[in-house]
C-alpha cells in the first residue's frame, strides 16, 4: 500500500509511512527491566532543545518516516551523549528503507512504508542500521493514563520511537505554534489520515509533549497521545547510555541485553571503551654530526668545523 503525498497548510509536501504488522509479534516489555529503586521520572524533560538540526530525510517524497524517526533519535543521542550530532545522508536513510522494506530507488517501486519493529530489528542488528550506525536493543513501552512509563523511557533512553494513527485534522495542525490535539467529528477519527512514526523526546509539566516530524519540532497533548499513539519503543543506544547519561542502577541493562540476545540470536554490541590515550611525544632528534654548527663564544661569533676535523690535525 503506497502512502500518497499530502500538502500541509504551509505548502510543505509530506508523506506518512507507518504500517502495522500482519500479526502481533513478541517484543521485550520495558517494565521487566525497571527495578524498584529507580526514581520516578522528572516532572519535565527536554532533550529536543539540545539538537540544532532536524533533517527531512526524504520524508517529503518517500514514506520512510519510520527510518527518519530512527535517524532523528541517532542525531539526538550523538548530539547530547557525545557532543557531536550525527547527521545522516538521505542516501543512508533511503538505503536502510530499501533494505528493510524493499523500496527500489531506481524505479520508485516498493515505497510502501515500514513496520516499526521490522526497522528496529534491522537498526539493532550488528553491521546494519542506518549507514552502519546501530543501536543495541529495544523494548516496548506501555501507553497508559498518566504516561508514566513513556516519561520514564523518554528520560532514561533519550526519547522513544512511537507509532501514531494520524487523524486527518492534524494535517492542518502541523507546524510551528500548532498543537496536535483531540477533537470531534470524522476528521479526528484515529487513522483517518494514516499511520506515522516519530521520535517523542520532550515533555512539560502541563501535559504538552514535543516530537520531531518532517524536519521540525511539533507539539502534541498528552490526551492526543493516549488517543492516537498505539506503539512505543525505548531503544538502547551506547552513544547515549555510555555518554553523559549513563543508565541508573534501577535499570537492568544487562538483563535487557541478555534477553535480547536470546530472543534474536544476535550478540549485541559492547559499549565503546574509553578513548585511547594520546600518543607519546616523539623522541628528541639524534645529535647532529661533528660538522654541525657548534657555538663558541656566542657573544663574539660562530664557527663551523668540517666534518673530518679532529684535534690530531693541529
Amino acid at each position: 500500500m503506497a502512502f500518497p503525498v499530502a500538502t500541509l497548510r504551509s505548502g510543505q509536501s509530506v508523506k506518512l509511512g507507518r504500517r502495522l504488522p500482519a500479526a502481533r509479534r513478541l517484543t521485550l516489555p520495558l517494565c521487566r527491566y525497571l527495578r524498584g529503586g529507580l526514581p520516578p521520572p522528572p516532572a519535565a524533560c527536554d532533550w529536543i532543545s539540545g539538537v540544532a538540526r532536524w533533517p527531512m530525510y526524504a520524508n517529503d517524497s518517500l514514506g520512510d518516516c519510520v527510518v527518519a524517526a530512527g535517524g532523528h533519535l541517532g542525531g539526538l543521542w550523538t548530539a547530547i551523549g557525545r557532543g557531536a550530532e550525527r547527521i545522516f545522508t538521505d542516501k543512508e536513510v533511503i538505503d536502510c528503507y530499501s533494505a528493510v522494506g524493499g523500496y527500489d530507488p531506481v524505479t520508485g517501486e516498493g515505497d510502501n512504508g515500514l513496520v516499526i519493529t521490522d526497522f528496529l530489528d534491522y537498526f539493532c542488528a550488528p553491521g546494519k542500521g542506518i549507514g552502519g550506525y546501530t543501536a543495541a536493543a529495544y523494548a516496548s513501552v506501555e501507553i497508559a493514563p498518566g504516561l508514566q512509563a513513556l516519561k520514564q523511557a523518554c528520560y532514561l533512553f533519550g526519547g522513544v520511537q512511537i507509532g501514531i494513527n494520524m487523524p486527518l485534522a492534524w494535517r492542518d495542525l502541523t507546524g510551528p505554534g500548532r498543537v496536535w490535539n483531540t477533537g470531534t467529528g470524522w476528521a479526528y477519527r484515529a487513522g483517518s489520515w494514516g499511520g506515522h512514526s516519530v521520535p517523542l523526546a520532550s515533555y512539560e509539566g502541563d501535559g504538552i509533549w514535543e516530537l520531531v516530524t518532517w524536519g521540525a519540532v511539533q507539539s502534541v497533548t498528552e490526551e492526543a497521545l493516549l488517543t492516537y499513539c498505539d506503539e512505543a519503543y525505548a531503544v538502547l543506544d551506547w552513544d547515549w547510555a555510555d555518554g553523559s547519561h549513563a543508565a541508573p542502577s534501577g535499570l537492568a541493562v544487562g538483563e535487557l541485553l541478555a534477553d535480547w540476545s536470546q530472543m534474536t540470536g544476535q550478540v549485541p554490541p559492547s559499549p565503546p571503551g574509553p578513548p585511547p590515550p594520546p600518543p607519546p611525544p616523539p623522541p628528541p632528534p639524534p645529535p647532529g654530526p661533528v660538522g654541525s654548527l657548534i657555538t663558541l663564544f656566542p657573544e663574539v661569533k660562530r664557527y663551523r668545523f668540517p666534518a673530518d676535523w679532529s684535534a690530531q690535525d693541529e
